[in-house]
């Protein structure tokens, strides 16, 4: 039995994890972690960003791991569901 809540605070802290761990999506949960990794090194190199565009992106990032926490905590119970289902 996977763990909805565990599977949602991976996917906040480390996106795509809650996947991996989950293991119904494990392919797309490597290729979002490691896509979140890019996209944050990248961001760190930039120089000259404006202040509108800090909010920008930090907003789309916070509903970007609701989403993801959401949808791993809601992949757990349907993985959690099917493995009772299978058992009865």
């Amino acid at each position: 039995m996977k763990k909805p809540w565990l599977a949602c605070l991976l996917n906040i802290i480390f996106p795509g994890v809650g996947y991996i761990y989950v293991g119904n999506r494990v392919m797309f949960g490597i290729l979002f972690f490691i896509s979140s990794l890019i996209v944050f090194s990248s961001s760190l190199s930039l120089e000259d960003i404006s202040i509108k565009m800090l909010g920008i992106i930090i907003v789309s990032g916070v509903f970007q791991l609701i989403a993801l926490a959401y949808d791993a905590y809601k992949d757990a119970e349907e993985v959690n569901f099917r493995a009772k289902k299978e058992t009865l």
